[in-house]
């Protein structure tokens, strides 16, 4: 009985010491907001080959429109390096993917609810950024 006690104490330390190690990975580099005063949402974001990340949302905040397509590129560590919007004014635009392209620009996809056949409410919209 005092073996199975002494077992169970020793599987059971394991145990711990395992799971403290892996939590331990899970750590915070960085962490940062992006936007203004407005409502700023996100679509996707991606590694860059720089290290870096480009992000694509939606922005009230900045731009022509009620919501405008936003892409933001970061350092490393998320620092902003560069922001852009896209959209009319008088439209609605959202970004909800983007990838960088082999030329090093982005292409990002999303919504608008201007311009397009037949002035739906929503068409496809999709943006070749360099």
């Amino acid at each position: 009985m005092a073996q199975q006690t002494q077992m169970k104490h020793i599987l059971l330390a394991i145990y711990i010491t395992v799971w403290s190690g892996l939590c331990c990975f899970a750590q915070n580099t960085f962490q940062q907001t992006y936007g203004g005063t407005g409502t700023d949402t996100p679509g996707s974001v991606e590694q860059t080959t720089d290290g870096g990340y480009i992000i694509a949302g939606s922005t009230t905040s900045f731009g022509a429109g009620f919501y405008d397509v936003y892409l933001v590129k970061t350092a490393s560590d998320g620092s902003v390096q560069w922001s852009k919007t896209f959209g009319a004014a008088g439209s609605t635009d959202f970004g909800y993917s983007v990838q960088q392209t082999n030329d090093g620009g982005y292409i990002i996809t999303g919504r608008t609810n201007i311009g397009g056949a037949g002035q739906k409410y929503s068409n496809v919209y999709l943006v070749k950024a360099s």
